[in-house]
């Protein structure tokens, strides 16, 4: 039976098997940039930003899957755009 030969071995999603990634453009060159106490002033880990909203990690990894906020992934760990979370809480707030 021949393998499968493409990149991410069929599985959907952004960067199924990278270790770099980016929901978007730029937001990774802006992760390295920064150092590591403003990094984690701006970019949170899902269990965090759970935590501050009062649900389930799953429930914002995969609002960052649906696109629904900004993430970066690097080496496999998830990170939460902070700026992208502020914006959809006031957005859900004026509604």
């Amino acid at each position: 039976m021949p393998r499968n030969t493409t990149p991410n071995n069929g599985r959907r999603g952004l960067a199924a098997k990278s270790l770099f990634a980016e929901s978007q453009p730029g937001l990774l060159a802006e992760f390295r940039r920064l150092k590591d106490s403003d990094r984690r002033r701006r970019f949170q880990v899902p269990a965090d930003v759970a935590t501050e909203l009062g649900c389930n990690p799953r429930t914002i990894r995969h609002w960052c899957d649906n696109g629904r906020l900004d993430f970066v992934r690097v080496g496999g760990r998830l990170y939460v755009d902070g700026w992208s979370l502020e914006r959809k809480l006031e957005e859900a707030g004026e509604e």
